[in-house]
């Protein structure tokens, strides 16, 4: 099996980590790379690499708030707060 090396990329391009992982094949990547976005929330995209080659590059849906798909953080007393 082919081995696929998964870089979670925040908004400003700043690198996250990564996460290497044996898949079947390229489509088995991609739906990992959906995982590796709802795991990382910060992340803004993620880029899936098989060797020495950029595969597919996953970005967060956007949602109600804007591009990045990221949600306000609730104090405990239910204000909001930057993230």
């Amino acid at each position: 099996m082919p081995a696929y090396i998964f870089y979670p990329y925040l908004a400003g391009g700043s690198g996250l980590t990564f996460e290497a992982v044996e898949l079947t094949d390229d489509a088995a990547a991609m739906a990992q790379a959906v995982k590796v976005l709802a795991a990382h929330s910060s992340a803004a995209e993620v880029e899936i690499w098989r060797d020495d080659e950029l595969i597919h590059r996953q970005r967060r849906e956007a949602g109600p708030l804007g591009d990045s798909g990221l949600r306000p953080r609730l104090s405990a007393d239910g204000r909001s707060e930057s993230c």
